[in-house]
């Protein structure tokens, strides 16, 4: 859980902690506020979409740190399938950390629009809503970059 959580911090996914679950919960990582949480549910998608995990890692918005993600699927949780999803993820994020941070640097500035749209959907709790707003804003940059 520590090299997923270093992992994401470096792909600029500000992410504060993980606990595998010790085989009776959940294993999550907290993810710093929804528009993080929002932001990775990108970045799975785009990066971690392919990788045959052994669980669904699913997020989760307004908990106690904003939102985390966490595997389901399991009444008893399997430490070593744990660690492969986890060090499976950690290694897509670190290879494509560059690039992650840099997709997310050109998709989203400190601008007008930020406060308008990004900033709206937060205060309305609506992250599917800012989600698909990302997902259009990464896209615009893809296919500027072609």
């Amino acid at each position: 859980m520590a090299m997923l959580v270093k992992s994401l911090n470096k792909a600029g996914i500000t992410s504060l902690a993980g606990c595998h679950g010790h085989h009776r919960y959940a294993p999550n990582v907290q993810i710093s506020g929804g528009y993080q949480g929002a932001w990775f549910k990108v970045i799975q998608e785009k990066y971690l979409s392919e990788l045959t995990l052994h669980y669904k890692w699913t997020v989760h918005f307004e908990n106690q740190s904003g939102s985390c993600m966490c595997a389901e699927g399991a009444v008893r949780w399997d430490m070593n399938l744990i660690y492969q999803d986890t060090v499976q993820m950690a290694m897509v994020l670190q290879k494509y950390a560059r690039e992650i941070r840099e997709l997310k640097n050109a998709s989203f500035k400190r601008n007008k629009e930020m406060k308008e749209v990004a900033s709206h959907l937060l205060l309305a709790r609506n992250y599917e809503g800012l989600v698909e707003w990302m997902n259009a804003k990464v896209e615009n940059i893809s296919i500027a970059d072609k």
